[in-house]
């Protein structure tokens, strides 16, 4: 069995090319890539998906169990009093093959 996993961590700077921190990091959990696809378009909503992945890849492994990429947009709220960020999200999406432990732990007791 597969499961999903998708890891957002934000940085922000006060304009593209500045000093960069780092913000948060989000890790969900999924059982099917398109509930991936579905939490990634919810979150992005207003971006072309395809465009993306096609242009802002960061990284894929062999065997094709990682794919990161990023996207960056201005971003504001209230609670920063209106003033705009420039934020960007390493977004990462794995795969990880899953086998139940329940077996295993039965043959300890």
């Amino acid at each position: 069995m597969i499961r999903y996993e998708l890891q957002i961590t934000t940085t922000y700077a006060s304009a593209p090319g500045r000093d960069v921190q780092r913000g948060g990091e989000e890790i969900m959990r999924f059982r099917n890539i398109n509930d991936v696809i579905a939490e990634i378009q919810s979150r992005y909503n207003g971006f072309n998906i395809k465009r993306l992945l096609n242009k802002n890849t960061i990284y894929s492994d062999r065997d094709d169990n990682v794919y990161g990429f990023t996207v960056s947009y201005w971003e504001s709220d209230i609670s920063h009093n209106t003033r705009a960020w420039w934020q960007t999200d390493w977004v990462c999406v794995e795969a990880h093959e899953i086998s139940s432990a329940i077996p295993e732990m039965r043959k300890l007791l």
